[in-house]
C-alpha cells in the first residue's frame, strides 16, 4: 500500500509567531516607510512642476480630479506599500519559533515584498517623469483623466502584499483589519486634507506677482467702473501664461479685432492685459505673435466717440504698445526689480536676433507711425498725447496702402 501523505493544515498568524519586538518594529516601519514614500512623491511632483515654471511653464491646473488623486489616491497608495515593507520585517528574520520549519518562506516573503516595493516606486517615478514634461508649452492639461478605477492600484498592491503570507499562513483576520485601518487612514487624509507645502505654487506665485496684481486691479476696475463681471473661467486664463485655455483665450480675443464689427468693451480690457503682461511665443518660437497690431487697434478707435469708455481703454491699448516697443530703444535699467520688466526684455531680446522678427518689427512701426500722427489730430484727450513722441519712421514697404486706409493721415505724412 501507498504511504499516505500526512495532511498539514496552515498555521494561524499571529504576534507570538512573529515576535512581539519585531512585530511592533515592523508597524513602525511600515508606517514610516508610508510617510516616507507619500513625501517623497509628493516632493518629486512639485519639484518637476518648480523646474517646469523655471522654464516659464504653468502649474499644472487644479481640477477636482487632480485634487482627488493628490490625497486619497496617494495615501491610498502610500500604505499600501507601508504595509508591504512591514510584512517584510515580519518575515525578515524568522524568530526562535519557525526558524527551522519556515526559514526558506520568511525568505520569499520578505523578498517578494522587496520586489513589489522597488517596482511601484520605479513606476512612479517614471510616471511623474512624463506627468511633468510629457506635454508642450501649450498644453497644461494631463495626459490621463483620474478617475476611480486608479483605486485598483493600491487595492492590488495591498492584497499582492498578503499573497505569499496567506499561503503559509491563516490571515484572513489580519488582512480584514489591516483592510480596515487602510479604509479609515485614507478617510481622515482626505477630510483633513493634509499636504506638505507646496513650494512650486508659492513660486510660481512670487514670480508672477507683478501680473496677478494687475489683472486683479483691471478686472476690480472693469466690475467698478463699467459694470463688466468676467467669469471664472476667464480669469484663470488670464494669470495662465503657457497653457490651452490661455492661448485660446489669445486667439479668441485677436480674431474679434480681426472681424471686421465694432469689438466690446470687454474683448477690449481682456487684450489690455494680455499685452500688458506680455509672454512672446505661444504657437511656437518661429510662430510666435498672437496679439494683435497696432493699426487692429486704431481701427477700433476710428469706430467709436472720441470720449467713449472704448477709445479709453483703446488708447490704453496703445500705450501699452507703445511701452512694450520702448524697450527696444531705451538701455538695460539695471536696478530695475521688476521681473515683468526683465521678462518682457529677454523675450524681445531673444525673439529679435535668434528668430524671424517681421512681426516684432510690423509692431513696433506701426506704433511709432500711428502715435505722433493720433497726438497731430489733437481729438483725444490722454496723457499718453502730451509727452513727446519720436518721429515717426518711413511708411514700411509691407504698410505701403497705410494712407489708403487712413486717409486722415495723409496731409500729416507728406
Amino acid at each position: 500500500m501507498k504511504q499516505q501523505k500526512r495532511i498539514q493544515f496552515k498555521q494561524g498568524l499571529s504576534i507570538a509567531i512573529i515576535g512581539k519586538l519585531q512585530f511592533w518594529i515592523g508597524i513602525l516601519l511600515g508606517v514610516f516607510n508610508a510617510v516616507v514614500f507619500y513625501l517623497f512623491i509628493f516632493y518629486l511632483l512639485d519639484f518637476m512642476n518648480l523646474f517646469n515654471i523655471s522654464m516659464d511653464g504653468d502649474l499644472p491646473l487644479q481640477t477636482k480630479d487632480r485634487s482627488f488623486f493628490e490625497t486619497p489616491f496617494l495615501a491610498a497608495t502610500s500604505f499600501s506599500l507601508g504595509v508591504t515593507m512591514m510584512i517584510r520585517h515580519w518575515f525578515m528574520q524568522p524568530t526562535f519559533r519557525y526558524q527551522r520549519s519556515c526559514k526558506n518562506i520568511s525568505l520569499r516573503i520578505s523578498n517578494y515584498s522587496l520586489f513589489i516595493f522597488y517596482l511601484v516606486l520605479y513606476a512612479a517615478i517614471v510616471y511623474i517623469r512624463f506627468f511633468v514634461f510629457g506635454k508642450t508649452f501649450t498644453e497644461a492639461d494631463r495626459p490621463i483623466n483620474y478617475t476611480s478605477l486608479f483605486f485598483t492600484i493600491p487595492l492590488y498592491l495591498f492584497f499582492v502584499a498578503w499573497t505569499e503570507v496567506s499561503r503559509h499562513f491563516v490571515a484572513k483576520k489580519w488582512i480584514i483589519s489591516t483592510f480596515l485601518i487602510g479604509t479609515l487612514t485614507v478617510f481622515l487624509f482626505t477630510i483633513t486634507n493634509i499636504k506638505p507645502t507646496k513650494f512650486s505654487e508659492k513660486t510660481f506665485n512670487i514670480i508672477h506677482a507683478e501680473e496677478f496684481e494687475y489683472v486683479d486691479t483691471e478686472l476690480k476696475k472693469a466690475t467698478e467702473k463699467y459694470n463688466i463681471h468676467f467669469s471664472e473661467e476667464t480669469i484663470n486664463a488670464l494669470k495662465e501664461f503657457r497653457s490651452k485655455r490661455a492661448f485660446e483665450l489669445l486667439e479668441k480675443v485677436r480674431l474679434a479685432f480681426k472681424a471686421d464689427k465694432k469689438v466690446s468693451l470687454d474683448t477690449i480690457i481682456l487684450e489690455k492685459i494680455l499685452i500688458h503682461n506680455f509672454k512672446g511665443y505661444y504657437k511656437g518660437r518661429r510662430d510666435s505673435y498672437t496679439y494683435i497690431f497696432p493699426f487692429q487697434a486704431y481701427e477700433q478707435l476710428r469706430k467709436v466717440a472720441p470720449k467713449s469708455d472704448e477709445a479709453t481703454e483703446l488708447i490704453f491699448i496703445l500705450e501699452e504698445f507703445y511701452k512694450l516697443s520702448k524697450l527696444k530703444t531705451e538701455d538695460w535699467i539695471s536696478d530695475n526689480n521688476s521681473f515683468l520688466y526683465h521678462n518682457r526684455m529677454s523675450i524681445l531680446e531673444y525673439q529679435f536676433h535668434d528668430y524671424n522678427p517681421h512681426e516684432y518689427y510690423k509692431m513696433y512701426d506701426q506704433v511709432f507711425f500711428l502715435l505722433p500722427n493720433i497726438q497731430k489730430l489733437k481729438i483725444y484727450d490722454h496723457p499718453l498725447f502730451n509727452k513727446e513722441i519720436p518721429f515717426p519712421p518711413s511708411i514700411p514697404i509691407f504698410e505701403k496702402n497705410v494712407l489708403e486706409k487712413f486717409p486722415e493721415f495723409t496731409h500729416q505724412t507728406k
